[in-house]
């Protein structure tokens, strides 16, 4: 081919390739159509590429991008075929700024390689709220969709929803017992309608910490001067968390109204820098005009109050966060729930919190009509649970058993056992009707049979869980004409499968489990929540339960790797690893060429190096943080007489630590090299002890304070003090 040829079929190919990655840009950064019609955006283009560049206008654009959709469209459309499940759905009304109400569904299911899917399948505008005109839009989507199988949706808890969900009972085929368990209300939302409860508890002292917070950040100036006085309260690099939790965009969070959870991570926030905010005060005299005017300075107790808010909602943000992570499986909702309750009833009988028992005692009654009467629940929520072969019957018998330990039907039955009677019922209805419309082997008169319902139903309190925990089956091992069902319950629970992909088992376990593993397939996709919006460490701890440590995983510092040349970085790394300690031994558990690696090197890290990785690293956090104060870009001299002081101090006080022999050897040899580079004050440069005493707040305050402590017990050839000297 001639090189014009060449050089045409290239252009041609670039100008095709550009144009997809043009079309793909404005929708995944949502850009305006417009966007091409720019000067400036089309002179980059010509730079990116070639001079003669063909750009498309934006009606082309626009047609273009629809045909992109339209073609994902029928991909999903024809994976959601060929799953042949059934879907979950979420149903969100949403508010433009232009007031135009908008109805979103999402799809929620696992696939046939046991892949959970979440997808946005419609997004339709509204007149009403009125429930028949949302049903009709979900119905219209569906029949869009050709999707014939439906196992829930997911709702807030508008009384416009419940209309939709009768409307669409009587319209879809393919139900589970009739659309028995069609309706699931948000867990989400009932989570955050009890926060609600819990901000009343000290509302002017909350009120008052999201004055503060959103007078800090209504300048870069006032945040800039909150972080410096955060490092005169703590040392300045001191708290080397705290330092990296001020470089990400969460430091000074601000809740948002519509998300009443959002309050527990401002309230967590600003807690940690409440000594800052006490400084600030003193800095910013606007501060405290502002925050008379408004709702009231904030004062020690509002600290306090505003402490045990924060501890009481703790468990209600981990949960929303746990329940609404993507690809959450729901058989852990239940779990999430009961420590919800188990929280409830803890603070409800504390005594020393007079208050905060009081609205705990009202939060748990309100728990309890929403959630806590087995009967107007979801029964799915407790099929998902048993559907875990680590739980079982396990954690639900458990739960009931705490909760209604001291309760008694009117027939004089066990309460929990009333419960756990209903819960069964629930389960074999459902296996039975998925049974009765997939057929197979089991269509006899013994797959009616619900003998390990009847036989649970007839032991005493504990001992059929006790009996399976240790392995031995309920019913033996040899009874004929047991159900799928019967089979799975009878089977003792997985032990020591912390980290089991779930999904991943019933894949595996599908053979032997037909039609439970086609019950799990649709319900272990049950969403939680409403909106389609580094794991070791969040397994550990409850994932997102600590959020600074959360935060401090987003930075670039996340395990921080030390360098040779500056030895005090290696305070850094020790710190970093430390805090994640816990998530290293799973994660040992987890990466079988992790341990491998390690025994080839330098051994495996075990419990006892971490003990003593965390006092070489208190050791050193002194001289990192001296180290980081010194060498600030704008610090001034008055101040590196104070810092050497506190090194010395530091030296001195752990050669005195007799329960630390190794390290008070250590402190005593450095002491004694610290004084022969410093301590020795005839070889020093004397401009440093000039330069504190040119501190009008220090003049000879701070020199006499560290010569009485160091040289106390000296006495010169001539019987004078060293001090004085």
């Amino acid at each position: 081919m001639a090189p014009q040829g060449k050089r045409a079929l290239a252009q041609k190919n670039e100008q095709e390739d550009g144009h997809s990655a043009l079309i793909k840009e404005i929708i995944i950064d949502e850009l305006p159509f417009s966007v091409v019609d720019q000067d400036g955006f089309k002179e980059y283009m010509e730079a990116r590429y070639y001079r003669g560049f063909q750009i498309p206008s934006h009606e082309t654009i626009a047609r273009d991008c629809v045909q992109v959709f339209m073609e994902e469209k029928a991909k999903l459309k024809s994976l959601i075929k060929k799953t042949d499940q059934r879907v979950c759905l979420t149903l969100n009304i949403w508010t433009s700024k232009q007031s135009v109400k908008y109805l979103c569904i999402s799809a929620h299911f696992i696939d046939n390689n046991w892949e959970l899917h979440k997808k946005i399948i419609g997004f339709s505008p509204l007149t009403s709220n009125d429930g028949e005109e949302i049903g009709r839009a979900v119905e219209k989507c569906l029949l869009d969709w050709e999707i014939s199988g439906v196992l829930t949706i997911s709702t807030g808890s508008a009384s416009s929803y419940d209309a939709a969900i009768d409307y669409l009972r009587t319209r879809l085929v393919n139900k589970v017992l009739d659309g028995k368990f069609l309706h699931l209300k948000c867990i989400i939302d009932f989570i955050n309608d009890l926060v609600k409860d819990g901000l009343n508890l000290y509302p002017k002292s909350v009120a008052r910490v999201r004055e503060a917070v959103r007078y800090v950040r209504g300048s870069p100036a006032r945040v800039e001067l909150l972080k410096k006085c955060s490092r005169e309260r703590t040392g300045k690099f001191g708290d080397f968390a705290k330092e990296k939790f001020m470089k990400t965009t969460s430091f000074l969070f601000l809740d948002s109204p519509t998300i009443p959870n959002s309050t527990y991570c401002m309230l967590m926030a600003a807690n940690m820098f409440q000594e800052a905010f006490d400084l600030f005060e003193q800095k910013d005299p606007m501060y405290k005009r502002h925050m008379e005017k408004t709702c009231g300075v904030l004062k020690y107790n509002d600290w306090g109050k505003v402490s045990k808010v924060e501890n009481f909602l703790k468990v209600f943000y981990t949960s929303t966060d746990d329940i609404s992570e993507m690809f959450l499986t729901s058989n852990k909702f239940l779990v999430e729930m009961g420590g919800i309750d188990f929280h409830l009833d803890n603070w409800g009988r504390s005594a020393n919190k007079e208050n905060l028992s009081m609205m705990a005692l009202d939060m748990k009654a309100k728990f309890y009509y929403y959630w806590g009467d087995v009967e107007k629940s979801n029964m799915l929520i407790y099929v998902a649970n048993i559907l875990d072969p680590r739980q079982k019957l396990g954690y639900i018998e458990f739960y009931f058993e705490n909760i209604f330990k001291h309760d008694y039907t009117d027939e004089g039955e066990k309460m929990w056992k009333h419960k756990m009677r209903m819960v069964l019922t629930s389960l074999y209805d459902v296996f039975d009707d998925y049974k009765g419309k997939i057929g197979g082997p089991q269509g006899n008169a013994d797959a009616q049979s619900r003998i390990f319902m009847e036989k649970y139903l007839a032991e005493e309190q504990g001992d059929c869980t006790s009996r399976l925990m240790k392995g031995k089956p309920l019913l033996g091992r040899k009874v004929k004409g047991l159900t799928e069902l019967d089979k799975y319950l009878n089977e003792e629970s997985l032990q020591n499968a912390d980290g089991l992909d779930l999904l991943k088992w019933w894949k595996n376990f599908s053979g032997q489990f037909p039609i439970l593993s086609k019950i799990a397939k649709d319900v272990l996709a049950l969403p939680g929540w409403v909106e389609l919006l580094k794991k070791c460490s969040r397994e550990r701890t409850g994932k997102f339960g600590d959020f600074a440590k959360e935060k401090f995983m987003k930075t670039t510092s996340f395990l921080f790797l030390d360098s040779p040349a500056i030895p005090t970085s290696t305070y850094c790394m020790l710190m970093a690893a430390n805090i994640f300690q816990e998530a290293f031994d799973l994660f040992e558990q987890k990466d079988p060429m992790y341990k491998r690696h390690m025994e080839k090197t330098c051994g495996v890290l075990k419990y006892n190096d971490w003990g003593k990785v965390s006092k070489v690293e208190n050791f050193l956090k002194v001289f990192y943080t001296s180290t980081d104060d010194i060498s600030e870009m704008f610090l001034t001299s008055n101040k590196f007489l104070v810092e050497m002081g506190g090194i010395d101090f530091h030296l001195h006080n752990w050669g005195r630590c007799a329960n630390k022999e190794k390290l008070s050897m250590m402190a005593l040899d450095m002491k004694a090299k610290f004084y022969y580079y410093w301590g020795d004050v005839e070889k020093s440069n004397m401009l440093i002890y000039v330069a504190n005493i040119l501190d009008p707040r220090q003049k000879l305050g701070y020199i006499e304070f560290y010569f009485e402590n160091i040289f106390k017990h000296d006495y010169t050839d001539e019987g004078e003090k060293n001090v004085e000297t």
